[in-house]
């Protein structure tokens, strides 16, 4: 018997195409009503991105899927599908450069940081060297040097965590949302009787 994916069981599929399903009453429910701006550039509820996000973030990478809403009342009048499918891209586009900016502001500060670093292992290094050779050695002399030689490479982990480490997530969270901006969007009513 073929397993399945944990993800097949949770989503209804179309085809190989995963359907990331949202039940609303009507399309304001998908904005954030604090928000004043127009609802194409308006912020969508933090609940529905929250679920939204969560459910492709259960996908694997290449899995395709849809994202389809269910409006049980007529949407307004002010805005069609189109509108709609707009304002989640451009939301959704909005946070992958939010990221991307972050990310770079955190590739900045690592190379800031590594510069630093570098200096303070090169400075407590040649103190280090210092205090051995001109002083007669014993435990204090000792205790300084190692002191100073650990300092030097302890100023080093942030820059390393930042470069090898920190960067994935952000990464990630950008090329989820990016996705998402490019994903296709189908809204569906109630038929009519």
């Amino acid at each position: 018997m073929a397993r399945q994916s944990p993800t097949s069981v949770r989503y209804r599929t179309r085809g190989d195409t995963a359907l990331i399903e949202l039940r609303l009453n009507e399309s304001r429910q998908l904005f954030d009503n604090r928000d004043p701006a127009p609802f194409i550039s308006r912020d969508l509820d933090s609940d529905a991105v929250e679920y939204i996000v969560g459910a492709v973030s259960e996908l694997r990478r290449k899995q395709k899927f849809e994202l389809v809403m269910y409006f049980q009342n007529e949407p307004p009048k002010s805005m069609d599908d189109a509108e709609i499918r707009d304002a989640v891209h451009s939301f959704f586009s909005y946070q992958a450069e939010l990221l991307q900016s972050r990310l770079q502001a955190m590739f900045r500060r690592a190379r800031m940081t590594m510069l630093l670093g570098v200096c303070v292992l090169v400075a407590s290094l040649g103190l280090a060297n210092i205090i051995r050779s001109n002083f007669e050695p014993g435990l204090m002399i000792s205790i300084a040097a190692e002191g100073l030689s650990i300092l030097g490479w302890v100023a080093l982990w942030k820059p390393f965590e930042l470069i090898f480490y920190d960067w994935w997530q952000l990464y990630d969270g950008q090329r989820l949302y990016q996705r998402l901006a490019s994903c296709h969007i189908s809204i569906e009513y109630p038929k009519k009787s």
